[in-house]
Formats: C-alpha cells, sequence, structure tokens
C-alpha cells in the first residue's frame, strides 16, 4: 500500500525539463549524475502555494454550492472553475493573512454549511533534471534494449486499431519530423505562461520542451529514416497532449487534476504523469480513481530528489515517492543507468512498482526551443530542421514513458484488459534488480517488455465501497461492501485530510467486512479505504482501491478553572457535558506530570476543593470525562492545564536592638502553625534558620549574642502543615539592626 504524506502545502520542484534554468537537481554532465546541493532545504521551507488559490469540496447532500462571494466577502473571494463535479477552486484575498490567520480562513470555509474540506492549490513542476548532458555516443537507445522492447514487438502479432497515450505535460510539438502523424489534437490547461501572456484554447504545443521529449520515448516513428524509436516501435500508439504545465514547466494542482479527468474522458488507454510534488491531495486522489475506473493506466515518475530525501524527512515527510507516484494503483516508476543499478537522483521507498532506463535517453526536442537554446546550460542538442532536433533526458520523466508504452502496447495487443490488470501485469512481469523480491530501490525490478506481451495478464479483483458510521468519541464502525475475485481485504486509515496512510486490518474474504475501530481520538476527522486482493504467483495483486471515505469521532471537550483560596486549599471547577457518565481529576507537581487521580465524581458535580494542597507549592491538576461507549469505558482527552498554589501571607517584620540582643516582632499571618526566623551578615544572601517557634500568635523572637559593631539581617516566615506534610509562606523583607 502507498503512502500519503502528512504535510499539506509544502511542495518542492520535481526538477525541470531541458530549459534553460538548471537550478534544480542539475546533473553532472560527464557522469550523468547529480551532486551534491543544497538548495532543498531552502526550497522546502516556503510552501509552494498558488497564492489565493483554494480547491472546496462540497457535501452529497448539498443542494447546491455555497455561495462563497457572500459568505466571504471579507476576502473578495469568488469562484474562479469547476474542477471536480463537486470541487470548485475559489480565489481569495489571502496574501496580508498570517499562517494562522490563513489556517483560520480555511477552517471559515469548511465551516460553511455545505462545505465538507478544502484544500489549498499548489504548484506542480516537470520531473526531470534541469540539464540533459553531453555523451559520446550520438543517437544510440540503449533503454529499448535494457527493457527488451524489439523482442516486445516480436510478439505483438496482427493487431488493429490503436491505442493512445496521453501526455500530461508541458504539452507537444506536434510537428516535430519523428512525431508528425501520432499527435492528436490536445487541450491545455494553463492559462498564462511565466510572462504572464494568455495560452489561447488550444494551445497545447510545447512551448518548455519536457512534454515533447516524453511524447518521443513513448512514440517516435520508427518507419521513417531519421531519429529514433519510441518504445511503441512501429505500432500505432498515438500521443495526446494534456497541457498542464508553462514554459518553465510550473502548474498547478488544479491544472493536473482536470487533466487527469480530460485524459480519462477522451478514452486515453494510458495516461502519463511526469511530473510531481510533495504533498497529499485527496482532490488528485479522486480524479487518480476516476481515471482508473474508466479504465486508464497511469504512470507516474517516482522523483528526483533521492539525495535531498533526508532534507525532506526534516522538513516532516515520512515517505519517499513524490506524488502522484505515490497514489494506490498508480505505475511508479524510478529510473536505473545503464548498468541496471539505480540512478543516485531517483527516489525510492515503499510503493515503488519498477524502474526503466532514466540517464541520457535520447528523445525528439522543439526546434523552437532548440534554436534559442544554450548548450552549456541544457546540454548538446543534437539534429537539424530536416531530421527534427534532439536531447538526451536523465531523470524518472524519461524513465516512466518507457513504462507507458508497455502499457500502450499491451492494451494494443489486449483490449479487453483493464487498466488495473495491466498495471499489475508490469509489477509482475519486471524482471528482479537489488534484493531478491520487492525492495524499496528497484520495486518489482526492471520493466521487461517482451515477458509483459508474452503473458496474459491475470484478473483482478474488484472494487469494495466503504461505509462509515460515528460510534462516540472515539470509535467509529467501518463496513464495506464485497468484491468480485477477492480472496482478502487491506483496511487502511489516515488521520485526517494530510495524514499518512497505515494499514490497520486484513481481513480473508470470508471474514467479517465490519468492524469497530476503537480508541480513536476524540473530535479527529479519519478517513478509510478498502483495497481487495488475490495472489497470483505468490505476490498479492490490488484492485482498485476504495475511494476514500470519511468520518469523525465526537467532541467531549473538557474546560477546567481553577482559583487559589488562601491558605485553605484550591477550589476547582469544570464544564458539565451531556455524555459523560462522571468526571476524574488529576493533579502533578510538575505541568509534565505524573499526574495521580485525586477525585472521581459522577456527572451532576463540576467542582472540587483540595484541602490537601500544601502551602506554596505549585499544583497543576487536569480533568477527564468518562463515559460508557460500546459496552466499555473510555475517557475524554484531558483538560487544559490548571496551575495554582495556596499561600500564607508575607510577615511584616519589626526589629530593633536592646541590650546586646535584636528583638524581632511581626503580626499574626492567618492559618499559620508557626513561624521560623533567619539572619544573615548580608542582606541577599547567606540567610541561616536560628529559630523555629511554635504557635500562630508566637509573633516575637529575641536573637541574642550580637557582636558590638556588626550589622545584622533577619526575615521570618510562616509554615503550616497539611496532610503531613510542611508548607511555607513567603519570606517577609528583611530587616537589619546593628549593635
Amino acid at each position: 500500500m502507498k503512502k500519503r504524506g502528512c504535510i499539506l502545502a509544502l511542495v518542492t520542484a520535481f526538477v525541470m525539463a531541458a530549459t534553460a534554468m538548471p537550478a534544480f537537481a542539475a546533473e553532472d554532465r560527464e557522469s550523468g549524475e547529480i551532486p551534491d546541493k543544497s538548495w532543498q532545504q531552502e526550497q522546502i521551507q516556503d510552501a509552494w502555494q498558488v497564492q489565493g488559490e483554494y480547491l472546496v469540496q462540497y457535501k452529497e447532500e448539498a443542494a447546491e454550492p455555497s455561495l462563497v462571494e457572500e459568505e466571504l466577502s471579507e476576502y473578495d473571494a469568488s469562484v474562479v472553475e469547476n474542477v471536480l463535479p463537486d470541487v470548485q477552486l475559489i480565489e481569495a484575498d489571502t496574501a496580508a493573512l498570517s499562517k494562522k490567520e490563513e489556517i483560520e480562513f480555511v477552517k471559515e470555509v469548511e465551516s460553511l454549511d455545505d462545505v465538507e474540506y478544502v484544500e489549498p492549490n499548489i504548484m506542480v513542476r516537470a520531473a526531470d533534471t534541469a540539464a540533459s548532458a553531453k555523451a559520446k555516443e550520438s543517437y544510440e537507445q540503449w533503454g529499448l534494449n535494457k527493457i527488451k522492447a524489439p523482442q516486445a514487438w516480436s510478439k505483438m502479432g496482427a493487431v488493429s486499431g490503436s491505442a493512445t497515450v496521453a501526455v500530461v505535460d508541458t504539452g507537444v510539438d506536434g510537428n516535430h519530423p519523428d512525431l508528425k502523424g501520432r499527435v492528436k489534437q490536445g487541450k491545455t490547461f494553463i492559462k498564462r505562461n511565466s510572462k504572464g501572456s494568455a495560452y489561447g484554447q488550444n494551445a497545447w504545443a510545447d512551448d518548455e520542451g519536457h512534454g515533447t521529449q516524453v511524447a518521443g520515448i513513448i512514440s517516435a516513428n520508427a518507419r521513417n529514416d531519421i531519429g529514433i524509436s519510441g518504445a511503441a516501435g512501429t505500432y500505432a500508439v498515438d500521443i495526446l497532449p494534456v497541457k498542464v504545465l508553462d514554459d518553465q514547466g510550473n502548474g498547478s494542482l488544479a491544472d493536473v487534476i482536470k487533466g487527469i479527468e480530460y485524459a480519462a474522458d477522451q478514452g486515453a488507454d494510458v495516461i502519463n504523469l511526469s511530473l510531481g510534488f510533495y504533498s497529499y491531495s485527496v482532490f488528485l486522489e479522486k480524479a487518480v480513481q476516476y481515471a482508473q475506473q474508466k479504465g486508464c493506466v497511469l504512470v507516474a515518475a517516482s522523483g528526483n530528489e533521492a539525495e535531498e530525501l533526508e532534507y525532506l524527512k526534516e522538513a516532516g515527510f515520512s515517505y519517499g515517492l513524490a506524488f502522484p507516484a505515490a497514489l494506490d494503483g498508480v505505475l511508479s516508476v524510478g529510473a536505473t543507468k545503464k548498468d541496471d543499478k539505480r540512478a543516485s537522483f531517483s527516489n525510492y521507498g515503499d510503493g515503488l512498482d519498477v524502474v526503466a532506463p532514466g540517464l541520457f535517453i535520447m528523445s525528439p526536442f522543439p526546434e523552437k526551443i532548440a534554436k534559442t537554446a544554450n548548450e552549456e546550460e541544457i546540454g548538446e542538442i543534437y539534429g537539424n530542421h530536416e531530421s527534427g532536433y534532439y536531447l538526451k533526458m536523465s531523470g524518472t520523466s524519461g524513465a516512466a514513458p518507457h513504462v507507458s508504452a508497455a502499457a500502450a502496447l499491451y492494451q494494443l495487443k489486449n483490449p479487453a484488459a483493464s487498466g488495473m490488470e495491466i498495471t499489475n501485469h508490469l509489477r509482475n512481469t519486471a524482471r528482479d534488480l537489488g534484493a531478491k523480491g520487492y525492495d524499496i530501490y528497484y520495486g518489482w525490478g526492471l520493466l521487461d517488455a517482451e515477458k509483459a506481451l508474452s503473458q496474459k495478464a491475470a484478473a483482478i479483483p474488484g472494487r469494495s465501497t466503504v461505509s462509515l458510521k460515528n460510534k462516540g468519541i472515539r470509535s467509529i464502525q467501518v463496513s464495506w461492501s464485497p468484491a468480485s475475485a477477492a480472496e482478502g481485504y487491506d483496511v487502511y486509515r489516515a488521520s485526517g485530510l494530510t495524514g499518512e496512510y497505515k494499514k490497520i486490518r486484513a481481513v480473508s474474504a470470508s471474514g467479517s467486512r465490519s468492524f469497530l475501530d476503537k480508541g480513536l481520538e476524540t473530535d479527529t476527522n479519519y478517513c478509510y479505504k478498502v483495497s481487495a486482493y488475490k495472489n497470483i504467483n505468490g505476490k498479492k495483486v490490488y484492485g482498485i482501491a476504495s475511494e476514500p471515505e470519511f468520518c469523525a469521532t465526537s467532541a467531549l471537550y473538557m474546560t477546567l478553572k481553577g482559583k487559589a483560596k488562601g491558605y485553605k486549599g484550591i477550589r476547582l471547577s469544570w464544564n458539565r457535558s451531556k455524555k459523560a457518565k462522571g468526571y476524574i481529576l488529576y493533579r502533578a507537581t510538575k505541568r509534565t506530570g505524573p499526574y495521580k487521580r485525586i477525585y472521581k465524581v459522577g456527572r451532576k458535580t463540576t467542582h472540587y476543593f483540595d484541602r490537601k494542597a500544601v502551602a506554596g507549592k505549585k499544583y497543576y491538576y487536569r480533568v477527564k470525562a468518562y463515559l460508557r461507549e460500546n459496552g466499555k469505558t473510555v475517557y475524554s482527552d484531558a483538560s487544559n492545564i490548571v496551575r495554582k498554589k495556596t499561600t500564607l501571607k508575607r510577615p511584616a517584620l519589626e526589629a530593633r536592638v536592646e541590650g546586646g540582643r535584636a528583638l524581632l516582632s511581626w503580626n499574626e499571618v492567618k492559618g499559620a502553625q508557626g513561624y521560623q526566623i533567619y539572619r544573615s551578615k548580608k542582606k541577599r544572601k547567606g540567610y541561616k534558620k536560628v529559630a523555629a517557634i511554635q504557635g500562630k500568635s508566637a509573633t516575637s523572637y529575641a536573637s541574642q549574642r550580637l557582636k558590638s559593631g556588626k550589622r545584622y539581617y533577619f526575615k521570618v516566615r510562616a509554615y503550616r502543615k497539611t496532610a503531613g506534610k510542611k508548607g511555607y509562606g513567603t519570606f517577609s523583607f528583611p530587616k537589619s539592626v546593628k549593635r
């Protein structure tokens, strides 16, 4: 099961394509490896959020979306567009808000009657290295032989029709000589380029270069006598350009979501996503599942930040793959070198599916960009006007299209196969690399197109539907429908919208498809999904995961107040909860505890007077409610902490010299059981106890043996015993005498 990340708006670049900006993950020109970098720590601190843009999910029962213009008029909020049927992109003037204030703004939007939840719209980047380095070999295509593409072509047999791969990217140069006749009419979802110039509705041509390179690796024409051959060879694999990234390789989450949905609606067999970011999005997962249900194979680059994963972890990430590669059912692809070793930049981690060639991959490059490009920055450009221009691509962006081509060939040969069947088939037929079996560095291994085209994909389980029911402050009932051909189910849970999914239960096909998930946090939103699986050749093969469903535990807030009543004790009170059966009060002598129970009471009592508090000592209190839930006693979260102490008042000390003695007197302190007298030769330090007097009315003392010409300082304090322990009041102000 792939993971999802724990930070909503924090995004980092996947590194741009072969453009004039080598700032991110720029590879070494001679070795092709990515050198040490320091950019990540700085970039990762800045959330790459599209300023003022938010994705809003509406509740299913909503009659019509809330009128955000009216409800949020103080922020000049307006609807930009519909992203999914029940999701809108809204724009609001939040530039002047602090991060804390922006969080409050999001909560305000979520509080609207029809709103389910809200996410910031975030930036997405193309996923390869910034430079395509020079190499001695000219048009060598070592990657095709590594994945056994020529052998796979020989397994195709007689096929008819065509397959379509949607390249969700920077667009595609359909006029490139090696791509002519293979590029369909596309669509752009990005409105303006980096200079602010508007794109037309049909301006899906590539003005950055990345998308054209991806398309060429998939389906460059093998029938002509120029350039290269795509991994699809001579077979009819068409490219559908879906432009979601601009001339700098930048785009937004909202555009990627729309692009995926569009590609699925246009009948794409495969969707190639050589882009990414480092933030889970429930809206992106919905778009991915929409495409999966339409039968699409989704292929995504794993990311090029392997050498920066420690920085990512320091910033709070707990996974190694970027999104969308980290999502369930998406074929995540890492990159290898000629020696079948993982490229040092290639992201790895749980959920990596396969690897494919991703270093110095020759591919078509747009002429318009080639003529003005700086080769010192992007690498050597090959070709001319007649043959077209070419550039070597390095990165997981170049690895992913090898897999997309293999998926398209399998679909062309086996048109009845579902997208998830092909996805699992490419995993199952990969050639093992690294440690035996699955490992986090190579997944199931290197793409083996020949083996994939030689075997039939196994049928996969169907899809379950999850239903959830709130069962109190700490429990949720989880149930799901049966899935066809399932041998078992894995159940996953995440806390909130941005938590990490963790498997919490495995159930056989004959087991109960309903259970009570207990011990949860109160007033917390949880997300669940179920994946049905079957075992094929010793491997678990999963169907499409259920759509994520959300349910919140009930709230049970406790608020504690306290007031010290002089020396007598501390009065504590708390709010009454209708749900509670009773309350338990805890006390500690340190804020961090340990807290010990001092009082347990029924639900009608909401106060307590602590008479055992020792005078002058600080105490920390908190309260919990308890109730019976599903036959067991459960407890609310602890209340706020209250710090209080009882006090004995400060005595007012007087001192004078008489007959060689210091005569001391002070007022009676209420609640005192005695007094302690201290003496020193210095005003601020060196005090030693010289006497202890019992009785609250014992308010005088004579200090003997004073030396002539010497000055002495005195102070006194009251004390009182409580529960066998002596507590002290505040010292009097010092008084001095000189004999």
